[in-house]
């Protein structure tokens, strides 16, 4: 594998000046193909889906997203039936596109990484089906329950070089600004990958002895292993298979990324995170980091609030903006009921999902998205059509407006995101074999303690094991449940705590080895006593465990621990340097806080409670300011108060600032 991209980051891809939606990512045939009602998802395969779709590509609706402030989307390119077939409307793209840049805004092309549609398909591939991914019965692996979606295999050499003609043809032909690739699943169990496997162990194990292998897998040769035919995260073999199979999609993704840049420097490559990002540094990255959740943001249930933060920290960790595409996960079951429980766009089932709905949904949803350090500002349900249709979704009066309003204000204040570089000092340690490999005790415990650090407004990053080198760089870190520490961990944590870092063990950490082999004594035991380390052995009771599901991990909804204040107490405790700030308020209100390429130091307020009457903010900065300091409020919920100076108190607690009118978002800046 390559070890860094000869490439880096477009210019254009600047955290705050990104502002998106999708410009319909699903050619008319697929719709038809797919069958289904129309909803707040898609248009399917309504009578009626061609005009609409017609008019969601037309001139009346690009120029109209383009007063909005809207500066880039994505739209269909390729889905899977062939570049021959005619049914990927390439042309109709590169119409689009160049309609689009006559407005200023940059097109995106949505590509499927995985997908094969064998019913058009074979007609150009007639070896077809060596492409496709079996399972360990050898039957084809499809999309969900649409077997008419066969699923690429990555180790297939073909397919790569298939996608890359439809590279060229985006770029190059339809002059597209980049590419949005979807899809990447690997789960093959076919007999080339059964090779590649045994040819990555043995280059992996080529130095080790045979005793070693031996004390490893319980065998003292790989010859003749075969692919873990389920999931087990006890069998060594599994591990490793899912070492492999990160390393595989890596791969594929280099050599797709690599040849996009040759093509153009200057085109983005927007995907998933990377598989290896929690596990080592040197993984693949794309340049815009697609985060696709049902984490639109709001208040769910008691001690229930749906964000998006930790999607956003995730982009973070790798030098990365996040493009979050967002639903709702409905929290009243009356409104529930009107919508289908398996929404045919995700082949898999999932909650009761819909759009934001209010000014109020519409103004938290575009809200988050800035407050964390400038992510793409994305409405993902603008151009959805609503049942029977009635014009794309953002032109109902109530939406428009509430988009108008933010967008504008996004567009008018890039400033407050240049360059912006976070001053959280607390860390949450991501253990990668934790999260992985005992995800019900790790993963519960590291969301509930971040739920703890968001409602007590305490700014924070994580901090994944694959960059451990970096612990140095925060006051505390905090270990949440991370059963799993090798080693070398364990002696960076002790070098750590004796340089003086403070450190939150929480929960039971480090009773396991990298390879969960159970240790007579935990990794960290020997520390807990330290004056700088807080041991908190059971503040992780009561926290909601992690579920059973196919896809934990998007269906989980943390809530706010019972033990949160002594969660955050804990952290105040042991730091080696207080927390860059404090702040009194009530209820649901989130705080991040950033320094600018101008020296600016900016906080950003969120309340999730928008939809009751505005709160009011008590803030104290613990920074070395100067006497001199200004405080300037900017807000796009009240054009009367934005821009105004407000008043800054000093004394020996540091230097207090009191916003009084927190309707959705603030953002203070403090400049001297």
């Amino acid at each position: 594998m390559k070890a860094k991209l000869d490439s880096q980051v477009p210019g254009w891809l600047q955290p705050g000046k990104l502002r998106w939606v999708w410009a319909l990512w699903e050619p008319m045939a697929h719709y038809r193909r797919q069958g289904g009602n129309a909803g707040p998802i898609g248009i399917w395969n309504a009578r009626w889906n061609t005009e609409y779709y017609e008019r969601m590509h037309s001139e009346q609706i690009v120029a109209q997203l383009a007063e909005l402030g809207i500066n880039v989307v994505t739209t269909c390119f390729f889905k899977g039936f062939g570049i021959e077939s005619g049914l990927e409307e390439m042309d109709k793209t590169a119409a689009f596109a160049e309609l689009c840049h006559r407005y200023g805004i940059r097109v995106l092309g949505y590509m499927q990484l995985t997908t094969i549609i064998y019913e058009t398909l074979l007609k150009e591939i007639p070896d077809l089906e060596n492409w496709a991914m079996v399972d360990a019965s050898g039957n084809k692996i499809t999309y969900g329950g649409a077997y008419w979606r066969w699923l690429a295999c990555a180790t297939c050499d073909e397919h790569i070089e298939y996608l890359k003609r439809v590279i060229y043809k985006a770029l190059v032909e339809a002059k597209l600004d980049g590419m949005h690739w979807d899809g990447g699943t690997y789960d093959c169990h076919c007999e080339r990958c059964q090779q590649r496997f045994r040819e990555y162990l043995r280059k992996k194990y080529r130095n080790a002895s045979r005793a070693e292998i031996e004390e490893r897998f319980g065998i003292g040769f790989l010859d003749f292993v075969r692919i873990p035919p389920a999931s087990n995260p006890r069998d060594p073999l599994y591990r490793e298979l899912v070492a492999f199979r990160n390393t595989v999609k890596d791969e594929r993704l280099f050599r797709l990324h690599q040849y996009l840049k040759e093509l153009n420097p200057e085109a983005v490559v927007a995907t998933y995170l990377g598989s290896t990002t929690m596990e080592r540094s040197d993984g693949y990255q794309a340049d815009l980091i697609i985060l696709e959740n049902w984490d639109l943001p709001h208040v769910h249930g008691e001690g229930e609030v749906i964000n998006r933060v930790r999607w956003s920290r995730m982009a973070r960790v790798a030098g990365r903006m996040a493009l979050s595409t967002s639903w709702l996960r409905d929290p009243d079951p009356d409104k529930s009921a009107q919508i289908p429980a398996l929404n045919p766009g995700f082949g898999i089932p999932s909650p009761r999902l819909r759009r934001a709905e209010s000014r109020a949904e519409v103004k938290l949803d575009l809200a988050e998205h800035g407050a964390y350090g400038g992510d793409v500002i994305a409405a993902t349900w603008a151009l959805r059509p609503g049942t029977p249709p009635d014009g794309a979704y953002f032109e109902r009066p109530h939406i428009h407006a509430a988009l108008s309003q933010y967008m504008r204000f996004y567009r008018d204040h890039e400033k407050l995101w240049d360059n912006a570089a976070s001053l959280a000092n607390v860390a949450l340690y991501w253990s990668y074999e934790s999260m992985s490999f005992d995800p019900k005790a790790a993963c519960p415990a590291l969301l509930g303690f971040e739920q703890a650090l968001i409602w007590r407004q305490v700014p924070h990053q994580f901090l994944p094991s694959g960059q451990k080198e970096r612990m140095g760089e925060y006051d505390v870190i905090i270990l949440a449940g991370q059963t799993c520490l090798s080693d070398e961990e364990a002696a960076l944590f002790e070098q750590y705590v004796n340089s003086g870092g403070g450190l939150v063990i929480a929960g039971r950490c480090g009773l396991y080895d990298q390879d969960l082999r159970q240790r007579l004594r935990g990794a960290l035991d020997h520390l807990v006593n330290r004056k700088n380390v807080a041991y908190l052995p059971d503040v992780l009771e009561g926290i909601k465990p992690w579920g059973s599901d196919r896809k934990p991990d998007m269906n989980y909804i943390a809530h706010i621990p019972p033990c949160a204040d002594e969660m955050v107490a804990a952290v105040r405790r042991v730091t080696r340097r207080p927390l860059p700030l404090t702040v009194k308020t009530q209820g649901y209100v989130a705080a991040d806080l950033y320094k600018t390429r101008s020296g600016a130091i900016v906080l950003h307020l969120v309340n999730y409670e928008n939809e009751g009457p505005p709160k009011m903010a008590e803030v104290t900065f613990h920074l070395p300011l100067n006497d001199s300091v200004q405080a300037v409020l900017y807000t796009p919920d009240d054009r009367t108060l934005s821009g105004s100076q407000l008043p800054v108190v000093e004394d020996d607690s540091g230097f207090h600032v009191i916003v009084p009118h927190l309707e959705t978002y603030a953002c203070l800046a403090l400049r001297q």
